[in-house]
């Protein structure tokens, strides 16, 4: 008996009508039995999947993980027992059409260079889900019913093959893989518990692994599925997300996840400028070894950011340095968003990269810089900045009605100290 070409892995728990709606739609795909084989790994439900496996095409198995682990483990027991060179990822409340698997099998056998397909997921109104029970799978065109990821991330689908952050849409409940390309970078990460973006880890991984190139994620909006309606405790998701996020991070210390963790409608574009700002940034070598001396306390503590190797003092000091390799030590952050506690530093330093940040996460920057420590200081070393880089004395203005704001000019460069203000005492009568 001959292997199957795809294996589709569905992971499930406590969702028994999503299931057969799931299976029932694999049932009706058109490519022909023994090319391909589905694999529902049962993550601990309450009443066990096996029951709902009749409803699903002849080629379906079933594996249990008990008493349950979490979806990434259970996508990785479903990897672990495929038989296809191609795994397709598809979650037990995805209703697929006809050609869906047929799509993601030709995709792989007629690529030698891209590695991920992603399909479209559609969010059906009620209407649509009556329709889906009698097998209408039309794509609908209510704009509420469409894709949630392109409104999330600002990025269109044509788009994706080209896109900085290809990995932002790989939400693995429509999404293939050659088997050997998972395997090689360890499949799921099991650290990931709960609800959020251990799909997003792994897509992160891949186009890491890969160079991060162009043309490796591949959008076909033709294989599509519908995701069906089934009870969600968003409260959960919520707190799950946020703690996924906190692993994402320390993860993978770099700006593109930095950003990601925040507003995600402009993420694409925002990526591939600060790629192009940090290009242009190396070039360049600065020292102002003079200038720290000058304007912070020898034994304070202090985070630096930009382009400078970190001097030495008698006080604690943490260097991100985008003019060195990024290594586990040296995270090419931007300050938006950090990994220190509340008050952990007495200053944060940033020197030149400050003033090519857009003005959002300028704003993002002061006020992440503050709550980590108790100064931002902002260097700037080059006498006449260019048009992209933000006007100084604008910040001034912009920061002055809410901070105390202390200008200084110095040799070889121009400092701005943001400080809280102290908090005024009552006025007694």
């Amino acid at each position: 008996m001959s292997s199957p070409y795809l294996s589709v892995v569905v992971p499930v728990r406590d969702n028994a009508q999503g299931l057969e709606l799931t299976l029932r739609s694999l049932a009706a795909q058109d490519l022909p039995a023994d090319e391909w084989e589905v694999i529902v790994v049962d993550d601990g439900s309450a009443v066990p999947a096996a029951g709902t496996a009749p409803l699903g095409p002849g080629n379906l198995r079933v594996e249990r993980l008990y008493p349950g682990g979490s979806r990434a483990k259970a996508r990785n027991l479903g990897i672990a027992v495929a038989r296809g060179e191609v795994v397709l990822l598809l979650d037990g409340d995805s209703y697929a059409v006809p050609d869906l698997v047929r799509r993601h099998a030709a995709f792989h056998r007629g690529s030698e260079t891209a590695q991920v397909l992603l399909g479209n997921r559609f969010e059906p109104s009620w209407d649509t889900v009556r329709r889906l029970h009698v097998g209408d799978t039309k794509a609908p065109t209510a704009g509420v019913e469409q894709d949630i990821r392109q409104s999330w991330f600002g990025m269109e689908a044509s788009a994706l093959a080209t896109s900085r952050v290809p990995w932002a849409f790989m939400f693995t409940h429509n999404t293939s893989v050659r088997t050997r390309d998972l395997e090689a970078v360890g499949g799921f990460d099991e650290d990931f518990a709960g609800w959020g973006h251990e799909d997003v880890d792994l897509g992160y991984r891949l186009f890491a692994a890969a160079g991060r190139p162009d043309g490796q994620f591949v959008l076909d909006p033709d294989a599509y599925c519908f995701h069906v309606p089934h009870f969600r405790d968003f409260g959960r998701q919520g707190v799950e997300e946020e703690r996924n996020t906190a692993l994402l991070r320390r993860k993978h210390p770099r700006f593109d996840i930095e950003l990601f963790g925040g507003s995600r409608t402009h993420l694409a574009a925002k990526v591939a400028y600060y790629e192009t700002v940090l290009e242009t940034f190396r070039s360049s070598r600065v020292d102002v070894a003079k200038t720290l001396e000058a304007v912070v306390e020898p034994a304070a503590d202090m985070l630096v950011i930009g382009g400078v190797a970190a001097p030495e003092r008698a006080g604690r000091t943490v260097t991100w340095n985008h003019r060195a390799p990024a290594s586990e030590d040296n995270p090419h952050l931007l300050g938006v968003r950090t990994p220190f506690k509340d008050g952990e530093l007495d200053d944060v330093v940033h020197v030149d990269l400050w003033q090519h940040l857009l003005p959002d996460d300028v704003s993002a920057l002061v006020a992440e810089s503050l709550r980590i420590a108790r100064r931002l200081r902002l260097v700037s070393t080059a006498p006449n900045p260019n048009e992209s880089a933000c006007d100084p004395d604008y910040l001034v203005r912009m920061l002055a009605d809410r901070f105390r704001v202390d200008q200084s000019a110095l040799p070889d460069a121009r400092v701005s100290t943001i400080e809280r203000r102290a908090p005024e005492s009552p006025v007694r009568v």
